[in-house]
């Protein structure tokens, strides 16, 4: 009974409140928040200051006693604060009367000594509970009692407590984070101050910790009344709004609203140990006047900054200009000579590039401290951030994306259709690559050390034409592919009944007159060396391969074949399932000197021009007209014919890679010829490079001096140092 008479004078004083126009109760107080603004005070950094001012004044008011705090990220980063390092911003700030600040990581734009500067100009304490005291003092040269754990203020009669926190993890992977500022765990920091807090009235937290933190933070901590938090997550802001939560025992958190500069209002009403936290509706801007004495000091702010980067850079054509978001990732992916390059649009500032830009432009449209960074991403990891662009979760930042788009379902990059195992060359962010919004594996080793804004500038500092240039060479640039192999085994050779013919049958004699490589020996096991190298030029529109595969086999301390197979191919790509022209120039021959009669070394060539076909990423095949040149015996007549085969190659059960060729040539008329070449080969990797091999191989020649088919069957089981690259 006497907890629902508490409860009823509780309602009936916050009737009371809201119908007395906002005269502050006993045990109640009121707080105005504000957060994430970034610099952005005035019209030329998109802020409005002006009008903060006169809702500070309005909302006074109403209530003399009402608090005025800042969860942080307000000094910067801003076209504004690039120039005065968010002096300006405390100007502002101390001019509108705030009474307490928690920084934020974007506070710490400039580094801890110009954050601790920034201290010292204001009138109000910059308060970090958690910061890790005995790191900084030992590596930062100025004072830290500039930030303060704890800022206790009296209102009211009322003895009110806030701290300030930051996410620990922010000191990793935030851009730009000052690396000799260490942060203790929220948490054990908090603990800390228990007693002191429990005997304030009320403990207000400013925070700048992810949602799911904040509350397992406020389980632990009960006596935090309330928490003010900038979003630190995606999913912690939706299309522009803020998701308030309230436990169940009446304690809340207000998010501020990201680019808002209008505050949010808070009221926390007390009665013995029952509680009501109510957030009130949102100022309008159409309400609140601005105020004539801040915006003459914004007018100042801007107009030096904006005189600081007023060096003219040159003229954007008119998409340029017209599309911001595609000419900053363009900059960013001819600047970085990448495949690829992912912004959040989110993190451009304006709307437009000027057609005749300043660096003044060029700095507001991207004024982050995110360092560039490069990685090297696999196709797999890519196709999967690509369909996560429009997420809802990812609100209005988003992902835009320049080099990769998708048609009737199927994705390309420059025009190639994306690969699976391929690694791609992605340019991007500082904060995406060590991990923001979830969308990579943290990649430190991909940052590099130009500022992406410092980027953008050097290339608006080209000429309209060669950055148009640039871009088109980015976009049709090949992609270059390397396969490396080297292996050993002990090999199993087997020939049939017709390749007695080609064969002697001691494997010491020199080699008898067959035209055919390979056809020498007869059925043993060989020690074999292999050596594979691959190199492939792929465009968007065409694909060159260039392989030779050599043999070098040994049997009882005796050199029996140094064999070699080279093949140059061309062919035409599309990134629908279509035929298209096919070129194939495929060698084979041995490095066995003449033998005693003088006669030619063993050499012959199947030319093939036709079409090709790709069914899946994995299996293509081809067929046309082919030729076979036999280069060993004078007089022999050149064989025409038709070609079909086959190229396979996949993975299967995560890392065990399969691949599969196969060739058919018949001609017809004349001296007629038959062969067929192929093989399948599995591959099982034991530690980074090395791999065990497992290959059958087959060949099989007809003509009319052999009866029957003869062939010759090859098993490889050993081991191989495996290695590919691809460059862009």
């Amino acid at each position: 009974m006497y907890n629902k008479i508490n409860r009823w004078y509780i309602f009936v004083g916050v009737l009371c409140v809201f119908f007395s126009g906002g005269v502050s109760l006993a045990g109640e107080i009121s707080l105005l928040y504000q957060g994430g603004l970034a610099g952005a005070i005035g019209n030329l950094s998109e802020g409005d200051f002006s009008r903060l001012k006169n809702a500070v004044k309005q909302s006074k008011m109403k209530n003399s006693e009402m608090l005025v705090v800042s969860c942080g990220s307000m000094l910067g980063p801003s076209a504004i604060s690039y120039t005065d390092k968010g002096k300006g911003v405390v100007e502002l700030m101390n001019q509108i009367g705030f009474d307490a600040m928690a920084p934020g990581p974007h506070d710490f734009f400039a580094g801890a000594e110009n954050l601790l500067e920034r201290a010292a100009d204001a009138d109000f304490p910059f308060i970090l509970t958690n910061l890790h005291q005995s790191n900084a003092s030992q590596t930062i040269g100025i004072p830290l009692d500039r930030l303060k754990p704890y800022s206790i203020i009296e209102r009211g009669g009322k003895k009110i407590i806030i701290f300030g926190v930051i996410c620990p993890a922010v000191a990793q992977d935030w851009p730009g984070w000052d690396k000799r500022v260490g942060l203790e765990n929220p948490v054990e920091s908090l603990d800390k101050y228990k007693q002191l807090a429990l005997e304030a009235d009320y403990v207000v937290l400013l925070s700048n910790m992810s949602f799911k933190d904040i509350v397992l933070l406020m389980k632990k901590l009960p006596w935090i009344n309330a928490v003010i938090a900038n979003p630190m997550a995606p999913d912690e802001v939706f299309i522009g709004e803020s998701l308030d939560f309230g436990l169940k025992d009446g304690r809340r958190v207000c998010w501020t609203v990201p680019g808002n500069s209008l505050p949010g209002i808070v009221r926390i009403v007390k009665n013995g140990n029952d509680m009501i936290v109510s957030r009130e509706a949102s100022l309008k801007a159409e309400n609140i006047e601005p105020d004539n004495e801040v915006n003459l000091k914004i007018s100042e702010i801007e107009n030096t900054a904006a005189q600081i980067l007023s060096n003219k850079l040159q003229p954007l054509n008119s998409s340029e200009s017209a599309d911001l978001i595609k000419t900053v990732l363009d900059a960013v992916r001819v600047e970085m000579n990448a495949e690829i390059a992912i912004l959040p649009p989110g993190l451009c500032r304006i709307k437009k590039i000027p057609e005749h830009p300043a660096e003044w432009d060029i700095r507001a449209s991207f004024p982050f401290p995110d360092r560039a960074a490069l990685m090297n991403i696999d196709g797999k990891t890519l196709l999967a951030v690509w369909k996560r662009r429009n997420d809802p979760l990812l609100g209005e930042w988003k992902i835009a994306f320049s080099g990769i788009s998708e048609s009737s379902g199927k994705v390309t990059v420059n025009g190639r259709p994306v690969n699976l195992s391929e690694k791609y060359r992605l340019a991007t962010t500082e904060y995406i690559a060590q991990g923001g919004f979830g969308l990579f594996q943290p990649e430190n080793s991909a940052i590099r050390k130009i500022l992406v804004s410092d980027l953008l500038v050097n290339h608006f500092n080209k000429s309209s034409e060669k950055r148009k240039n640039e871009i088109d060479r980015i976009s049709r640039k090949p992609a270059i592919k390397r396969k490396f192999s080297l292996g050993a085994a002990y090999n199993q050779l087997g020939f049939s009944d017709g390749a007695k013919n080609f064969q002697y049958r001691d494997p010491q004699a020199l080699y008898t007159g067959s035209d055919i490589p390979g056809f020498v020996g007869m059925e043993r096991i060989q020690r074999n060396f292999d050596f594979h190298f691959e190199n492939i030029v792929e465009s968007a529109s065409s694909e060159w391969i260039a392989k030779i595969d050599s043999a070098y086999s040994t049997m009882n301390k005796m050199k029996l074949v140094d064999s070699w197979k080279s093949k140059i191919r061309y062919q035409k790509l599309a990134s629908k399932r279509v035929w298209r022209p096919f070129a194939d120039v495929d060698f084979a021959g041995t490095n066995l000197n003449p033998d005693i009669a003088g006669k030619k070394n063993p050499l012959f060539a199947i030319s093939t021009f036709g079409f090709s076909r790709k069914f899946s990423d994995a299996l293509s095949v081809f067929a046309g007209i082919g030729k076979i040149f036999r280069f060993s015996m004078d007089g022999r007549p050149q064989n025409t014919g038709t070609n079909i085969g086959y190229d396979y190659s996949s993975k299967i059960f995560r890392n065990i890679e399969t691949s599969s060729a196969f060739s058919c040539f018949s001609s017809t008329g004349g001296s007629e010829v038959k062969t067929f070449d192929g093989y399948i080969s599995l591959k099982f990797p034991i530690f980074k490079q090395l791999v065990v091999i497992a290959k059958q191989s087959v060949f099989g020649w007809k003509d009319e001096t052999v009866s029957g088919i003869a062939t010759r069957r090859e098993t490889f089981t050993g081991l191989a140092y495996d290695f590919s690259l691809r460059r862009f």
